[in-house]
């Protein structure tokens, strides 16, 4: 069969969960887990027509997905890595590594367009800090609590940003500004010609909230390094320039 990328990476059921938790306010980011992620493969290729694999490189470990491609009569493989959870580590990072290496194939990539959700903290039982409602009383359900405030069903509402993001069709590494009310920085979009196929290589960097733009010039302190080059993220300004930049990346272990 040929690789239905648009169904690949169509908007799926998601839920919510706290990333960070403070003394005054709670981090909520939208997840989904691997089981999810291995009924949308199912579901979309066949349960026959996709496999994964891992190994360990440099101490990290890295999963790859593997799709059927009946037109070429092979395999195509995409990866990355894993982080480490706070309870079940080895479990957590080959989760963790799963989900990231789904992402490269767009599944779930559109949750890295949505905003983090703040939540009220208080203390729980064990005098630990954890969501609480107006009440302060402690949310065991986030993703009803938050779905609850939006007012209505939270994939209605954060697919309309996703849709509207995705129409942006020039797409500047450079410009950021800081957003209080979305938890950090806001990449702002300019005129830079990239071609599509770019951009998806640069936004399947996004991790962790952290932006495609954003790893591109992390990693740009070792690019010029290994080239002999003294660019900023200012000269990111071609798409031959950001695919060179891209290609370097992929050939590097992960900073992010």
């Amino acid at each position: 069969m040929t690789i239905n990328y648009d169904a690949l990476t169509a908007i799926m059921p998601f839920k919510w969960k706290v990333q960070t938790a403070s003394d005054y306010n709670c981090m909520c980011v939208a997840y989904v887990d691997s089981r999810q992620v291995q009924d949308k493969l199912d579901s979309v290729v066949g349960p026959m027509n996709w496999q994964d694999r891992y190994k360990y490189i440099d101490g990290d470990l890295f999963c790859e997905i593997g799709i059927w491609d009946e037109e070429k009569k092979d395999w195509v493989w995409k990866g990355d890595c894993g982080t480490e959870s706070m309870t079940e580590k080895e479990k957590g990072q080959a989760s963790d590594a799963f989900k990231r290496a789904a992402v490269k194939w767009g599944v779930g990539r559109f949750l890295y367009s949505m905003e983090i959700q703040k939540i009220k903290s208080g203390k729980d039982n064990r005098g630990k800090n954890c969501p609480v409602d107006e009440a302060g009383k402690q949310i065991w359900d986030v993703t009803k609590y938050i779905n609850d405030r939006l007012g209505k069903n939270s994939v209605s509402v954060e697919v309309k940003k996703t849709i509207e993001k995705s129409k942006v069709d020039s797409y500047s590494p450079s410009t950021e500004r800081y957003n209080a009310d979305k938890g950090g920085a806001e990449t702002v979009y300019k005129t830079v010609s990239l071609s599509s196929e770019t951009m998806e290589r640069v936004r399947g960097l996004n991790r962790d909230g952290v932006t495609g733009s954003e790893v591109l010039k992390n990693y740009l302190g070792r690019y010029n390094i290994t080239n002999k080059t003294t660019l900023t993220a200012k000269d990111l300004k071609t798409n031959e320039l950001v695919v060179s930049v891209l290609d370097f990346i992929d050939n590097c272990a992960p900073v992010i």
